[in-house]
């Protein structure tokens, strides 16, 4: 077989697979005496590069090519006279005999209310009356001839048994009586799955063979014989050869390819149930293929790049549309439902609920049937718990499973590692469990598919760490042959059922180049298929939120706002207009030495790296619990060390954290690299900020040299933070001609720091009252530094901060004083910092000269500013350990000055900031009003406290006073007691 792409397949290439597929290659029997030419099977016989539809449309298109001005017949006949018939070269007319047989039972939309078999040809090959059909017969008895010649010869062939057909059928008649099935055939089958419900989606097995059992009568005898003939091989035999039998083939032709649609008056939106996966448990939702409105439930748009269920479904109440569903198994009618939700509501009352990947990645389907690879997740009702976990311990297969309660009342959530676990398993055995749709065993032909892994263009990363798993059932061998290095490369078998993965010595190892994957079953060729691989990703057009304005991010003004101009982003600390000149830098920073010595990069971070920018560019944000689970797994973190890790990525610019307004989301959008400028005395230094390929870096580093420009790599404390790549430019000149040798094309330029550290009081919440309809999920504990559940109280707090969630809105979060709400926003760093702010409390600790540290979980500096200080300071942020046991999260500043001025800029009014000793929050306006308005009792201001008070920049307006209250001397004292103590650390 020749490995080039079907669109390059001339007309010889397709009489060599023709004749391969249906006359050589593994079949039981050794005689031929019927022909299932169906889309599936053509699939099939070109080794499955292209799919039924696109295999059928290039037969016919290649054959109408291949003709010209000339007849079906004649050019058969042509071929046939180039041709010696003791030779033992493959016909060349294979293909014409075989077309016809295909037309003789072809269902396809065009040829519906055709049913002349002239007709029929006509329409396919777009002209003649005739088609010279006349001279098919002893080509027929040509082809048979020679393959019983080839067969005694010993030859791997079968032997067509030509039948006897009836008298008035003498030109068309062989293909007449050996096409399989007939065209009525199909059509009684097509009725029989219609009124079964059981067009549109893979039939069941089972349900099949008990409707056929009934039904068998309407059928011709020719039918009824290969029935028969796959119902007794089906209980003998494996599933791989069952499913690729001719006739499962055609049954699954025939209910996938019908057409279901209904008149466009009267058609409506197809719903689909989906799953959202948080670490807290699943979520479920509706998605909608169209636009609607009823009295309970409405659409709005969701920009996930769903093409099929590109809007979700709403409460038309707003009120939680998941817990309105599941109602329907608790005894709502089902007619209280609109009849778009009949498929939904039928399938929660079967009490089982099973989710897989749509192709995209970006959210869980519900399956119409029984999984057979890849991961699943459920939900399982308690009143079929007990009978599926059984049927699981049954098949012994029941470790595989993970189980937990469900947020939703009556509810198991289940997550299976590969769904071919589920295969073993016999649900018909229970007769609660046999009629439930999603447990009913489908059968697909045995094709190798590839899961997981990162493309870039057709090939996938061939990073040891990252590549893809290849799936297919019943083979017992899958090796994978280099075409261009000739090596040959033996895959093992996984503990997954059905699951191979590439052997490599070393994680360091990569693949390049184009692989043959071929799949064994005792050595007869299950599956073969094309797969490349390139050494790394290079492209950094990453693919961006889809409708911005329906987006939330962190932002810096404000507590979050829209990334409404795209690329630009709310936690961005930069100005790319070049027209407001050189001067918009954070001064001339200058580096101080002094603090913790940095950690070396891990060598799996450039991996990750790699395969997430790859990922980035074909997929339209990658799910927060992705990203964690990632870090989980290849960095060997707990998942609380994972979050402060992410939180550093999204810090030092390569991601951009954004919530969707209209569903419970979170996604993380790759950020294109680009140059970011600021002032140094020598020039500018420059920045590589994004997510940054390694052979971007590599390009970039190159061009310094070239330039010599001198590099510095910065790290963090974290070794599981990628480097910042920094270097020094002496002119605008110099800029331009390394953005030119890099090819990087975007530059940015760092704000002023007035800009970017603000007050925190001064950032006001999301404008109107609170939302409603939102559960308290989590409260703040000041004493602990964390969010505990509700029901473990927080005593004597004056200020009350609430983490509020809803299962199909985003999170937000509510601070109260004394009782009342007096602030709420989207953004968790901004509440926090604003609920510390109220109660008088800094949360960071001075570290060293240069440092400033966070001990609580949570909390972080506004994502400007952590932005600036990551491309400014000595050490990139991040957590500084590798596990949550004793976890802080650190930020090193460039100098002290700069250090101390984003204190004194975000806590004007407060002094509290120490080092590793006790904080004692006081507000300054509150002190001032008091000491300029209470004169009772006053004392002389003494000398010494007036000096100390002058010196200070915060306290400094107290030394204008002459006297002060009895009250207020203490603190003054403490105050200024305390701000010697940590003066040597500022």
């Amino acid at each position: 077989m020749t490995e080039k792409p079907i669109e390059s397949w001339q007309i010889d290439d397709w009489n060599r697979a023709l004749f391969h597929h249906y006359f050589v290659e593994g079949h039981d029997d050794n005689t031929v005496n019927r022909l299932a030419v169906t889309g599936e099977e053509l699939s099939k016989a070109v080794d499955g590069i292209t799919g039924p539809n696109e295999a059928r449309a290039s037969l016919v298109e290649v054959l109408r090519k291949s003709l010209g001005h000339r007849s079906l017949g004649s050019d058969a006949h042509k071929q046939a006279g180039q041709w010696r018939p003791t030779g033992d070269l493959i016909p060349p007319f294979v293909v014409h005999l075989l077309f016809t047989c295909m037309v003789v039972g072809d269902v396809a939309e065009q040829l519906e209310s055709v049913g002349d078999f002239r007709r029929r040809l006509r329409v396919l090959l777009g002209w003649g009356t005739g088609h010279g059909l006349d001279r098919l017969p002893d080509l027929w008895r040509l082809l048979s001839e020679w393959l019983k010649i080839q067969y005694e010869r010993q030859r791997p062939v079968r032997r067509l048994v030509l039948p006897t057909p009836p008298a008035h059928l003498a030109i068309i008649g062989y293909p007449y009586c050996l096409a399989f099935p007939t065209r009525r055939d199909q059509e009684r089958l097509r009725k029989i799955l219609g009124a079964e419900q059981l067009l549109g989606s893979e039939p069941p097995v089972t349900t099949i063979l008990r409707i056929l059992d009934d039904q068998l009568g309407h059928f011709t005898s020719q039918f009824q014989t290969t029935y028969r003939e796959f119902r007794d091989a089906y209980h003998l035999s494996s599933r791989s050869v069952s499913a690729g039998t001719a006739f499962w083939s055609v049954v699954r032709e025939v209910a996938l390819k019908s057409n279901l649609a209904e008149p466009s008056r009267t058609r409506m939106s197809k719903l689909q149930l989906g799953l959202e996966v948080d670490i807290d448990g699943y979520a479920l939702v509706v998605i909608s293929s169209g636009e609607f409105s009823t009295k309970e439930f409405s659409t709005v748009s969701l920009p996930l790049g769903l093409q099929d269920y590109p809007f979700l479904v709403v409460g038309a109440h707003d009120e939680p549309i998941d817990t309105t569903i599941l109602k329907s198994l608790g005894g709502r009618s089902m007619s209280a439902l609109p009849s778009m939700f009949r498929d939904i509501s039928s399938a929660i009352r079967d009490g089982i609920l099973l989710f897989v990947a749509d192709e995209s990645g970006q959210i869980h389907i519900l399956a119409r049937e029984l999984p057979e690879g890849g991961k699943v997740l459920g939900l399982i009702a308690d009143t079929r718990h007990r009978a599926f976990k059984i049927a699981l311990e049954k098949a012994t297969c029941a470790e595989e499973c993970l189980w937990r309660r469900s947020q939703y009342l009556g509810w198991y959530e289940i997550e299976i590692a590969n769904g071919s676990a589920l295969l073993g398993v016999d649900f018909d055995a229970d007769s609660t469990l046999s009629g439930i749709r999603c447990l009913q065993k489908v059968l697909r032909p045995s094709r190798i598919a590839t899961v997981g892994g990162a493309k870039s263009g057709q090939s996938y990363i061939g990073l040891a760490r990252f590549l893809p798993d290849i799936v297919i059932e019943g083979a017992d061998m899958v090796t994978a042959h280099g075409l261009d290095s000739g090596e040959k490369i033996s895959l093992r078998r996984a503990p997954d059922a059905g699951t191979w993965r590439f052997s490599l010595d070393l994680p360091e190892q990569r693949l390049e180049g184009a692989f043959r994957l071929e799949a064994l079953k005792r050595s007869d060729l299950l599956d073969r298929r094309m797969v490349s691989f390139v050494a790394e990703g290079r492209s950094t057009e990453y693919a961006s939120p889809s409708k911005p304005d329906q987006w939330l991010g962190e932002a810096g003004s404000y507590e979050s706002e829209a990334p409404s101009n795209w690329p630009t982003a709310p936690g961005d600390c930069f100005e790319d207009d070049e027209r407001k000149g050189q001067a918009i830098v954070v001064e001339a920073v200058e580096y101080e030495t002094g603090g913790p010595t940095a950690s070396e990069e891990s060598p799996i971070v450039d991996d990750l790296i790699s395969f997430l920018s790859a990922r980035s560019c074909y997929q339209r944000g990658i799910r927060e619990f992705e990203l964690v689970s990632l870090l989980h797994e290849h960095f060997g973190l707990d998942w609380d060390s994972a979050w402060y890790v992410l939180r550093a990525w999204v810090e030092i610019g390569i991601f951009e954290c954004l919530s969707l307004r209209t569903w419970h989301t979170r996604k993380y959008f790759a950020k294109k690299p680009s140059l970011v400028l600021f002032r140094s005395q020598a020039g500018y230094r420059i920045a590589l900020l994004g997510l940054v390929p390694p052979s971007l870096r590599r390009i970039f580093e190159t061009a310094c040299a070239s330039l010599n420009c001198p590099v510095r790599r910065k790290s963090g404390l974290s070794p599981w933070v990628p480097r910042l790549s920094l270097t020094e430019v002496s002119s605008m000149d110099e800029l331009h001609e390394l953005q030119r040798r890099s090819g990087i094309e975007g530059v940015l330029r760092l704000k002023n720091l007035s800009e970017i550290a603000i007050p925190i009081n001064s950032v006001h919440g999301a404008h109107g009252p609170k939302p409603l309809n939102w559960d308290v999920y989590r409260v703040w504990d000041f004493n602990h530094q964390s969010f505990v559940r509700p029901e473990n109280g927080r005593e004597n707090q004056i200020v009350d901060l609430l983490w509020c969630r809803r299962s199909d809105r985003p999170d937000y979060f509510s601070i109260s004083k004394e009782g009342s709400c007096v602030w709420w926003g989207w953004s968790k760093t901004w509440a926090l910092l604003r609920a510390y702010d109220l109660a008088c409390k800094v949360p960071f600790n001075r570290n060293g000269p240069l440092s400033l540290e966070s001990p609580a979980a949570h909390i972080h500096l506004p994502l400007p500013l952590a932005r600036a200080v990551a491309i400014t300071g000595r050490l990139l942020p991040g957590p500084h350990a590798t596990n949550s046991n004793d976890l802080s999260y650190f930020y090193s500043f460039a100098n002290r000055s700069l250090r101390r001025k984003v204190i004194q800029a975000m806590w004007p009014n407060l002094t509290n900031l120490t080092g590793q000793g006790n904080r004692l929050p006081v507000d300054l306006e509150l002190l001032w009003r008091e000491s300029a308005t209470d004169q009772q009792n006053p004392l002389p201001m003494p000398v010494l406290l007036r000096d100390r008070l002058a010196s200070n920049p915060l306290l400094r307006r107290f030394a204008a006073l002459h006297s002060i209250p009895r009250s207020v001397l203490p603190i003054l004292l403490s105050l200024t007691n305390r701000n010697r103590q940590s003066k040597e650390v500022r």
